[in-house]
């Protein structure tokens, strides 16, 4: 559910980084659903930074939810479980998680 096409309910990710994850950094495009995914939350190691390409989007923390709009960014540690939604038509995220 986590990655399938625009308008199935899920998200849909284009890959910048070459590579596996396990090298260090991977960088995509996120463009993310209407709503929170049932399953859609991540948790991993690193730190992750988020930029807002296009539109605005939801990032829902554990303790808390933050709204950005293009051009915000925000970076945080990766262990923390989050989420990320559109909260306009439409919205894209470049997402950046580098590997400790």
């Amino acid at each position: 559910a986590a990655n399938g096409p625009a308008g199935s309910g899920g998200y849909q990710l284009v890959p910048l980084s070459q590579g596996s994850s396990s090298e260090g950094l991977v960088a995509f495009v996120l463009h993310p659903s209407a709503q929170f995914e049932e399953d859609g939350r991540a948790e991993h190691a690193g730190t992750e930074g988020v930029y807002v390409l296009e539109g605005k989007i939801e990032m829902r923390l554990a303790d808390r939810s933050i709204g950005l709009s293009a051009g915000d960014y925000l970076q945080i540690p990766g262990h923390l479980s989050h989420q990320i939604r559109k909260v306009s038509k439409r919205a894209s995220v470049l997402v950046v998680i580098g590997r400790d």
